[in-house]
């Protein structure tokens, strides 16, 4: 079986949550293979490292933890690889707006 696929953002289950710490939970899910990264970015800038809720990204389900992006930011972008090296990017830029 050769995976193709890509990484899908779970928007069933109130994927993204603000946490008490201002804090963005992310629900990503992948059907076929783990999870090998993920990433995000504002405005265009640097990409830095989500975090897995559990500690470590290895599972096809994750809970990914993204800080909230400084007032004013226009962008927020989510990138996700899965083991087959498979990329998707998410544009969270709604989820952080007023």
């Amino acid at each position: 079986l050769i995976d193709v696929g890509y990484a899908q953002l779970s928007t069933r289950k109130i994927a993204v949550r603000g946490a008490a710490n201002g804090d963005l939970t992310i629900e990503v899910a992948d059907a076929l293979n783990p999870l090998r990264s993920a990433e995000w970015s504002v405005d265009a800038g640097e990409w830095s490292p989500a975090a897995a809720q559990g500690g470590v990204l290895d599972g096809r389900r994750e809970m990914l933890v993204v800080p909230r992006p400084p007032q004013g930011a226009a962008y927020l972008v989510l990138r996700v690889m899965d083991a087959s090296f498979n990329v998707a990017a998410f544009d969270l830029s709604g989820e952080v707006r007023p």
